[in-house]
């Protein structure tokens, strides 16, 4: 509803939506203008921003920089048209102000190459940046989509599961790993507790195999 009464351009070329947000780029944190008051937003609409957005610059004086696009217009429109404008995860076949979405994040040199790219609608590419879906795979060799507790989606997901693993999921990126990363601790973690594991105890598994990988890494440097 949101996003039909806000509008915004017809061109596919063109991210569908415009809600003003301030970005520091120093830190990359975000604000949204609300009444007059710049809001703090949380890091996944941040993340939601940073796959498909139009950029305009700060700058003082007489002529205005012109604005740029996350993805370039012609790469944008032709996955736009190859997705037929429609969410692209299963069963779900909205149509309306769709994004365009990065499965490689950019933040980890993920590309604007459309095999890179999937259309998403609002409600999937929140969830997946909250950790509740995840993507893998290319367009051009099969994605495969799953609910948080790594259940195939469309599946029967174990809600206390899904539920601790995007909180820890949200942990973890608080704590500044990727999603790559936060996915991956998540998933090695769960290979060594129970489905029934509570937040704590996830989080903590989790930790472990992340920081044991990263000193693993450096070992061989």
């Amino acid at each position: 509803m949101a996003r039909q009464i806000l509008g915004g351009p017809t061109d596919e070329g063109r991210a569908s939506y415009q809600v003003y947000l301030n970005v520091c780029e120093h830190c990359g944190s975000g604000q949204q203008l609300g009444q007059g008051e710049l809001v703090d937003v949380g890091s996944e609409v941040m993340e939601m921003a940073s796959c498909d957005a139009q950029h305009v610059r700060a700058h003082v004086g007489p002529k205005q920089p012109a604005a740029t696009q996350t993805i370039p217009r012609q790469v944008r429109r032709s996955v736009v048209r190859r997705d037929a404008g429609r969410c692209v995860v299963p069963g779900c076949r909205h149509a309306t102000y769709v994004d365009v979405h990065h499965i490689d994040p950019r933040v980890e040199g993920g590309g604007h190459e459309p095999d890179n790219l999937v259309c998403l609608c609002g409600a999937h590419h929140l969830a997946l940046h909250r950790g509740l879906l995840s993507i893998q795979g290319k367009v051009g060799t099969g994605l495969v989509f799953r609910h948080a507790d790594g259940t195939e989606y469309g599946g029967t997901p174990k809600p206390h599961a899904a539920d601790v693993r995007s909180k820890v999921f949200s942990a973890l990126r608080s704590m500044g790993f990727r999603e790559s990363e936060a996915r991956l601790g998540i998933e090695r973690a769960a290979a060594h507790v129970d489905a029934s594991a509570d937040l704590a105890t996830l989080l903590k598994q989790a930790l472990s195999a992340l920081t044991e990988g990263i000193g693993k890494a450096a070992r061989t440097r």
